[in-house]
């Protein structure tokens, strides 16, 4: 990588690149894979320094990044960054560009936006009205400089816990989005509710825990009321209300992951779903719909130590071969 692409980047993640800089950036970056792991990797030099909610101080020295670049040294730590841009005026840009031109619908048009995204890990933060997010993995928030002004809308791509603060002058709306495109639309004046998007089963998921959420999709407007989910299909529009257990259900952001009185069979397809392997269950004792169980743990134990702690109240044996884990 020549001088001018260091000294580029180094603008760039401290906040003094310009419009052309940005575009110049970008291109180098869509030119082939390699360009933009290679800028990924550079960042993740600066964002060692930088924490939740921080942002770029525009007085550090170039030399102070070229010399992280050279020594090539990298923090363990991830963090929540947020992106500041104003394409009309100089830019602030503290992640990676990628993302960037990847999440932003405001591209070109002049407006300011403020994004969160986060990759394996999840990050809480309060916006400017005083509302609480936990924002889970691998998921984005955006909004506009009009955040708290004219409006309180925010757009959603994956999922997110809210704490609205109260503001029945300006409800607070969240557009759930999929590749940029709204699948439906969460209204309330102040609440504590969780959103989800689940790409997988083409499903928006809202669990309300306090107070009352209005959903809005495909000509459609229902009401939620506490310890009660709804579950959206935005391909074939039915929607389905029901009751559920919500410490269950948003124990996520505390880095749990609960059930209580499933089927061992149900168990064993979550496990799959959240370790990327198959389970076959040999013991047909197991299958039975009688077999039910409780419990919880860490989203940070491994797969051999859930089992071990069904194993406690549960008599399985396993193995694992190939990525596939046979129960008997």
């Amino acid at each position: 990588m020549d001088n001018k692409i260091d000294y580029i980047i180094a603008r760039v993640l401290m906040g003094e690149a310009s419009a052309e800089d940005i575009l110049f950036i970008s291109n180098w970056m869509n030119e082939k894979e390699e360009n933009r792991k290679t800028f990924c990797l550079l960042k993740s030099y600066w964002s060692a320094d930088i924490t939740s909610n921080q942002y770029v101080n525009p007085s550090t020295s170039l030399e102070k990044l070229q010399d992280k670049i050279n020594r090539h040294q990298i923090s363990g730590k991830q963090y929540l960054i947020p992106i500041i841009l104003s394409v009309a005026a100089s830019i602030v840009l503290v992640i990676a560009i990628s993302s960037f031109f990847q999440h932003n619908p405001y591209n070109g048009k002049g407006k300011a936006y403020y994004t969160y995204l986060t990759n394996n890990n999840k990050s809480e933060f309060t916006l400017r009205d005083g509302t609480k997010v936990t924002l889970n993995k691998n998921s984005t928030l955006t909004y506009t400089d009009a955040f708290g002004k004219n409006n309180r809308s925010v757009k959603l791509e994956g999922e997110a816990f809210f704490e609205v603060t109260k503001n029945p002058d300006n409800p607070f709306e969240v557009s759930l989005e999929v590749e940029n495109t709204n699948k439906g639309t969460i209204k309330v004046l102040g609440t504590v509710f969780n959103a989800k998007i689940d790409t997988e089963s083409d499903k928006i998921i809202t669990t309300l825990v306090e107070g009352c959420v209005s959903f809005e999709g495909s000509g459609q407007k229902i009401k939620l009321y506490p310890n009660q989910q709804l579950a959206f299909d935005y391909t074939t529009s039915n929607i389905d209300v029901y009751g559920v257990d919500i410490e269950k259900e948003i124990s996520w952001k505390d880095g749990l992951i609960k059930y209580r009185k499933i089927t061992f069979a149900d168990l064993a397809k979550e496990l799959e779903k959240k370790y990327h392997v198959q389970i076959i269950i040999e013991n047909k004792e197991l299958k039975k719909p009688s077999m039910t169980v409780s419990g919880g743990f860490s989203e940070e134990q491994t797969l051999d130590e859930v089992l071990g702690v069904i194993s406690r109240s549960l008599p399985i044996k396993w193995k694992n071969k190939n990525h596939t884990y046979y129960i008997r």
